[in-house]
């Protein structure tokens, strides 16, 4: 096996043990649904399954049915805490953080990582932005609800409710852009300056900015 190819395997596997660690962080004995992996990280369900029986095998992970659903264990928390608190340095299973920041996914906020030195342009990682990815969502939600109420014109409510859309699915990337994300939010932001004097356009640019901000922008 060629060195590029482990690298990507172990930061395959590293994306997985952080997703399963957030999705734990209320309940350390939540289950992890494998389809929902997969569809959430776009991991090819082989590679997946190949990536759980690793984590699995190295203490990392329990299934619970089979390969269909596992749980994060106390070594793979760990192996978590440890890679994101120190991300110049490898862990035992994991190359440094800080080598491969654009490829990592990092769900809700990293405290004391060092991982936002990226150039402003470029396409970064959830990593990079450190937003949480529910609240994005619930933003998001509530910006439907403003323009149930806006009456905004068709054309206009129809580019808007596009434009969340984009956004939604950029929240769901394993790398999402910076520059989509920011065309997006711009073009909201003008849609909802046209209805200038509503108070539930003004609470709607007000939750563009916590977007904005929450993706580092």
């Amino acid at each position: 096996m060629s060195e590029d190819r482990l690298n990507e395997q172990k930061i395959l596997r590293f994306n997985v043990l952080v997703y399963a660690e957030d999705k734990s962080k209320n309940n350390r004995r939540a289950i992890i649904l494998r389809e929902q992996v997969s569809q959430e990280l776009g991991v090819a369900p082989d590679d997946l399954i190949s990536t759980l029986q690793y984590l699995e095998g190295e203490g990392l992970i329990e299934f619970s049915v089979g390969v269909d659903s596992f749980t994060i264990t106390h070594l793979g928390v760990l192996e978590v805490e440890e890679a994101l608190t120190n991300p110049q340095q490898p862990t035992e299973h994991f190359l440094p953080v800080s080598e491969v920041r654009n490829e990592i996914i990092i769900y809700g906020n990293v405290v004391g990582s060092q991982l936002n030195q990226q150039s402003p342009g470029s396409s970064q990682s959830i990593a990079s932005q450190f937003h949480e990815s529910q609240e994005i969502e619930n933003l998001l939600i509530q910006l439907e609800r403003s323009l149930d109420a806006l009456n905004l014109k068709e054309t206009e409510d129809l580019e808007a409710r596009s434009e969340i859309a984009t956004l939604r699915a950029q929240i769901q990337s394993p790398r999402p852009k910076r520059s989509i994300v920011s065309e997006g939010l711009a073009s909201l932001r003008s849609i909802l300056e046209g209805a200038a004097g509503s108070g539930l356009a003004s609470a709607a640019i007000a939750h563009l900015d916590r977007i904005a901000a929450l993706f580092g922008l």
